[in-house]
C-alpha cells in the first residue's frame, strides 16, 4: 500500500492515468462477450507489463486507473508508448486495431485525489472524442475517394459503351 491517502504522502509526485477501451461496444457486439472479456484480460495485464506498477485498479466496464509515483515525463511516454503498441500490436481477440484512450495528470498540492480521478477522466474522454473524430473524418475520406472514384469508373463505362457504338 503506498498511502496515497495519507497526509505525509507527497501528490507531487503521483501522476494519475484513466484508461478507457476504444469500441469495446462493437468487440462484444460482433464477436461476443467472451472475446470483449478477453480484451479487457489483454489490455489489464499489458498495463500492469509497462506501467511497471501493481497499481493498476478496474474502475468498471472497460475503464481503468493506475497510479504512478515519482517518474519522469520521457519514462512516463515511453510506458505509454510501448503499452499502446503492444495492445495493438499482441491483439489476438479481434480483427481490427484495439486503441485505448488516456487521460495523464501530474499531482499538484492543491489537488486532492478524487480531483486528480476527475481530472484523468475528462482528459481520457477529451482523447476518445478525438479519436472518434479522427476515424470519422478517415471514414468520410474513404467514403468520398470511393465516389469519385466509382463516378470516374461510371464515365469511363459510358465512353466506352458510346465508342463501341460509333467506331
Amino acid at each position: 500500500e503506498q498511502g496515497y491517502e495519507k497526509p505525509d504522502f507527497d501528490i507531487t509526485k503521483l501522476i494519475m492515468l484513466a484508461f478507457d477501451i476504444n469500441d469495446l461496444k462493437i468487440a462484444n457486439d460482433q464477436y461476443g462477450h467472451d472475446v470483449g472479456d478477453a480484451l479487457i484480460c489483454h489490455v489489464a495485464k499489458e498495463l500492469v507489463a509497462c506501467m511497471e506498477t501493481q497499481d493498476v485498479f478496474r474502475m468498471g466496464g472497460d475503464e481503468f486507473l493506475v497510479f504512478l509515483c515519482e517518474v519522469t515525463d520521457e519514462e512516463l511516454e515511453c510506458r505509454l508508448e510501448t503499452f499502446q503498441k503492444r495492445v495493438r500490436n499482441n491483439n489476438t481477440f479481434i480483427p481490427f486495431p484495439v486503441t485505448v484512450s488516456c487521460g495523464v495528470v501530474r499531482g499538484q498540492k492543491s489537488l486532492s485525489i478524487s480531483d486528480l480521478q476527475h481530472m484523468a477522466d475528462q482528459h481520457m474522454y477529451a482523447e476518445k472524442r478525438k479519436i472518434k473524430e479522427c476515424a470519422k473524418k478517415e471514414q468520410n475520406k474513404t467514403q468520398n475517394t470511393l465516389m469519385k472514384t466509382s463516378a470516374v469508373l461510371e464515365k469511363e463505362s459510358m465512353w466506352e459503351a458510346v465508342g463501341k457504338n460509333y467506331l
